[in-house]
């Protein structure tokens, strides 16, 4: 069954999500992530540089990467971070 069930056909997202939703950077330094993660939801939105959505990642996924050390090293002095539009926590 690929359809919504009948209740929820006409129900839109602001009625179910918060306001300001935590989201998470294409590149997002380690300490805005561990504040994310200290948060209930389940998933969260991924921005890219321009802030746009570009997909949803679950919060069990984000910790696996964190446990296996995939995260990216950005070349000494070079703050990757500042390309992307900064958004506070």
């Amino acid at each position: 069954m690929n359809a919504p069930p009948k209740a929820a056909k006409k129900l839109l997202a602001d009625a179910i999500m918060t306001n300001n939703p935590l989201f998470v950077e294409g590149v997002i330094r380690v300490d805005r992530l561990q504040h994310i993660l200290d948060h209930d939801f389940s998933s969260f939105p991924v921005l890219n540089m321009s802030g746009n959505v570009m997909g949803v990642i679950p919060k069990n996924f984000l910790i696996v990467l964190l446990q296996h050390h995939h995260w990216y090293v950005a070349p000494e002095g070079k703050d990757v971070t500042a390309m992307y539009k900064t958004h506070d926590c």
